[in-house]
């Protein structure tokens, strides 16, 4: 705690890392589909009826969305990762080099917060059940996003030789 007090203390700290930055919009981009495919399976086990960003996306765009089009579902999930690569990419900014998984747990359970307390409501959406499937689904996004920004930021910089480095691509 200290030392990131001393970090934001110090002249580096008034210029962003941008390496942080994209490695957050990176890890983001990443946890929304992991956070996505916790929904898709909820809802395939008859747990909830519609996700959030599609209730989102309907409300934005007036599509109704009992029409379920193949559309409306990627709108909805292109909307879904592009504020929660902005969510992480902000986080990683603020947060250490390698966040630990509680870390970004307290980033999901804050968008969580914010999607029940304002969201939810300001869509006219009464909810009859999937609080305890968004709960969950944010806490994953956030776990993901601690270990994506984590991992990102221990990858090599310089690469090595070709053929090396062909050796562990997986």
């Amino acid at each position: 705690m200290i030392r990131q007090l001393r970090r934001l203390a110090s002249p580096a700290a008034a210029m962003p890392d941008t390496g942080a930055i994209w490695r957050g919009l990176t890890a983001g981009f990443v946890a929304s589909g992991a956070m996505s495919v916790l929904r898709l399976a909820a809802h395939r086990a008859g747990l909830i009826e519609r996700m959030v960003p599609q209730e989102l996306h309907a409300e934005v765009t007036g599509i109704d969305p009992s029409a379920d089009t193949p559309a409306h579902q990627f709108g909805a999930e292109l909307l879904h990762h592009a504020v929660g690569a902005l969510a992480a990419g902000l986080f990683a900014a603020l947060a250490p080099r390698r966040p630990r998984a509680a870390h970004g747990v307290a980033l999901g359970l804050a968008l969580w917060a914010v999607d029940v307390g304002a969201l939810i409501p300001a869509l006219r959406v009464v909810r009859v059940g999937g609080h305890a499937v968004d709960f969950a689904a944010h806490a994953l996004y956030g776990a993901m996003v601690a270990l994506a920004v984590s991992e990102l930021a221990e990858q090599r910089r310089t690469p090595k030789p070709r053929a090396l480095r062909l050796r562990r691509v997986g």
